[in-house]
């Protein structure tokens, strides 16, 4: 099968054949059926098959050749094809990726993935609109694209263009990166692009700290959701004791506090449910100082000191997640304590706080309706 179309409307398109001999047309119904009659006609040109896909081309040795700063026009005639692409570079860089899809949505008709020679992923989009990416690539070689459908499917062709840039690569994130150990390294101040290219996908990225202090972490989400959690990013020191956890479908800024120098990790994954193959841009900030105004990581075995008409911001960075504080009175008297929370109200109860002595007696707790973890609450007082 070289090409298939359906449709309810007059169509034009062209296929690439690769050698003379005899070729065949066969028209049958699609989802309906009409009696009335058609019109066929066909058309040749010799010459060069450039710039168009040639099948079968559905795997890495059959591949199409795409060269750099050209374009190829493909189609997926079945859910079940696949069109791979092969392009050469001749150094480490960044290629730049076009797709111009035939529709307009933003349901997933097609999908792209970029490979090196030896079949590993180095990204992967989802979309039903025109798209530009960017890749990093190590070195020198030969890289792959393969398009199939994503869960819905049209036979209307595409076109797909590739760049290429040879230099530095910093800015990107460089696959494969999903382990402190191959993490790219983020330099204080400033900032990187990743993607999320499926469920099981985890990005790492290192910072390195000069001192104890604050970082900032900036994430700008590729999506703009306030219902959806499309991506979670969690820092975790070099013991991978977790710091701080945000999810979220939008743009985000949070904090978290550094008790030293050393390495930090930043891991990006996709959410619980969802997650989206756009770029995301992660960018880190740290600043010196005690963070004292910040809960330090672990405190669940640990309480942070809280001194009288002080205060510290907190993060629950997971539903297993208990952050421990502890405050010295001198005297008996009433203890006030105000607890500001980010969600933005109603009958859902996102937080619970208790308030106990040293021995463990319950003096306190809000909301009413929330009951205290009794075997967290003995595991601390051992």
């Amino acid at each position: 099968l070289l090409a298939l179309f359906s449709t309810g409307t007059d169509r034009t398109w062209q296929a690439a054949v690769a050698t003379a001999g005899s070729y065949y047309v066969a028209v049958d119904s699609g989802s309906f059926h009409v009696t009335e009659p058609y019109r066929l006609t066909v058309g040749y040109a010799a010459g060069s098959t450039a710039g168009f896909e040639t099948e079968t081309n559905d795997s890495f040795a059959t591949a199409d050749t795409l060269v750099p700063g050209a374009a190829v026009a493909g189609q997926l005639s079945t859910p079940e094809d696949v069109d791979v692409y092969r392009f050469a570079v001749g150094a480490a860089g960044v290629v730049t990726l076009a797709l111009a899809v035939p529709t307009s949505s933003s349901l997933p008709y097609f999908e792209a993935g970029v490979y090196d020679a030896s079949g590993a992923r180095l990204a992967l989009i989802s979309t039903g609109s025109d798209r530009s990416w960017q890749v990093a690539v190590a070195s020198a070689g030969t890289y792959y694209v393969a398009v199939d459908a994503g869960a819905f499917h049209v036979t209307d062709p595409y076109g797909l263009a590739v760049g290429f840039a040879a230099g530095s690569t910093a800015g990107l994130e460089t696959e494969t990166n999903d382990s402190f150990a191959t993490a790219d390294a983020v330099s204080p101040g400033g900032a990187i692009s990743g993607q999320i290219a499926a469920y099981t996908d985890i990005a790492v990225f290192r910072f390195d700290a000069a001192a104890s202090g604050m970082l900032t972490i900036g994430f700008d989400a590729p999506t703009d959701s306030h219902y959806l959690d499309y991506f979670t990013v969690a820092l975790f020191d070099s013991a991978t004791n977790r710091l701080a956890t945000v999810a979220t479908g939008s743009d985000r800024v949070f904090q978290a506090s550094i008790a030293a120098p050393g390495a930090y990790y930043v891991v990006v994954t996709g959410g619980d449910y969802v997650f989206d193959t756009g770029q995301y841009r992660l960018e880190l900030t740290a600043s010196a100082g005690d963070g004292s105004g910040f809960e330090q990581e672990p405190n669940d075995d640990f309480a942070n000191p809280l001194p009288s008409g002080s205060s510290r911001l907190g993060n629950v960075a997971t539903a297993d997640d208990v952050d421990w504080f502890y405050i010295d009175v001198a005297a008996p008297s009433d203890l006030a304590i105000a607890f500001d929370s980010p969600a933005a109200g109603g009958v859902l109860e996102y937080f619970g706080v208790w308030v106990l002595d040293e021995n463990g007696k319950l003096l306190a707790v809000f909301p009413s309706s929330v009951k205290p973890d009794g075997e967290e609450i003995t595991k601390y007082l051992k």
